[in-house]
């Protein structure tokens, strides 16, 4: 903890005649009490979005292997399946799995006229 910090928490608590633990732990349960009662997320959890390309890359790798003739570990194929449901997930939740240099590809019109 920074020294500054530390000085101010010190300051406090034996202003309120507290220790510096007690004083740190009143304060921080009356923060938390607050931001619940603005509504404010205490903590956010986010997946990262699956690229679909990039996902579509390591399944088309797992299938040549497999079309050669390389057995697939159980534990392969579950991570498959796995990558398989997360980008199926994205979708229906409407997340956008597209990288931004791949939207121009594709938003690119095609046969368009040339001068």
């Amino acid at each position: 903890m920074p020294h500054d910090i530390r000085s101010i928490a010190l300051k406090l608590a034996k202003k309120e005649k507290m220790t510096t633990a007690q004083w740190l732990e009143r304060t921080i349960r009356e923060k938390v009490k607050s931001d619940r009662q603005k509504g404010t997320a205490l903590a956010t959890t986010s997946k990262p979005i699956i690229n679909l390309t990039s996902a579509n890359t390591v399944l088309d790798m797992m299938e040549r292997l497999h079309r050669m003739g390389v057995e697939m570990p159980e534990s392969m194929k579950k991570q498959a399946l796995t990558l398989i449901r997360a980008c199926m997930n994205d979708v229906k939740q409407g997340k956008d799995n597209v990288l931004p240099a791949q939207k121009e590809v594709i938003q690119e019109p095609v046969g368009s006229p040339t001068e």
